[in-house]
């Protein structure tokens, strides 16, 4: 049940160690972590390899994203060796259970596809803010469509899932919204849930744009697949 976790990373060597702790801290530790880094010009590459010296989970990889995240993501899956994927921000955190309660529902139910957990909102100084508007349960393509739910960092998917409904879209049209485009695609072909339980913490920047998902516009000029 090996996963794969993709964490892309440019510039954030003051956040990025926080983020692989939490990771490597799982209770379920059969993963590889890929760090994916945009040519950072920090302090980034040698924060990652304090971290390869002592764990061999860790894998480090440099690749220009021209500023489409998703390309990075991308590249990140297709070095992927785990039967699982799941992604992580290089600003958030993971809470010790997250890779455990997932596996145990994909476990459960073959069909799955996605599955995604509740989380809390953080701010700049790691401070609690509030409740991400999330809750447990399956969601429906019908639902997910006029919503998405779905926290990016809480998202674990079937590697086979992307050999069915394709890659991130990397059009730089989708920046901000790939994640939930490609929600969608995975939700008309297979089975998306999300674990009754707050286990990530996302953060939110005061300089962050995007705002609710579901508010964003763009996602209307792509053409899901029938």
């Amino acid at each position: 049940m090996k996963i794969s976790i993709i964490v892309p990373t440019f510039n954030r060597s003051h956040l990025l160690p926080k983020a692989i702790t939490d990771i490597l801290n799982q209770s379920y530790g059969d993963f590889e972590l890929l760090i994916i880094d945009n040519f950072s010009e920090d302090n980034t590459e040698k924060a990652v390899k304090k971290f390869m010296e002592k764990d061999r989970r860790v894998k480090y990889y440099k690749n220009h994203n021209y500023g489409i995240i998703q390309v990075n993501r991308n590249f990140g899956i297709q070095k992927a060796s785990g039967e699982f994927v799941a992604f992580c921000d290089d600003d958030d955190l993971w809470l010790p259970l997250k890779l455990e309660k997932q596996l145990v529902e994909f476990q459960k139910d073959p069909k799955l596809g996605l599955v995604g957990t509740c989380g809390k909102i953080i701010n700049d100084y790691t401070k609690l803010e509030s409740k991400y508007d999330t809750k447990g349960g399956y969601i429906s393509f019908n639902k997910l469509l006029r919503k998405n739910p779905i926290i990016d960092c809480s998202a674990m998917v079937r590697k086979e899932v992307f050999e069915n409904v394709g890659l991130l879209d990397e059009t730089p049209e989708t920046c901000g919204v790939d994640d939930y485009e490609l929600w969608l695609r995975i939700a008309q072909k297979y089975k998306v849930k999300i674990v009754n339980m707050p286990l990530v913490k996302y953060r939110v920047h005061q300089s962050y744009w995007s705002g609710n998902l579901n508010t964003r516009k763009g996602i209307e000029n792509f053409h899901l697949q029938s």
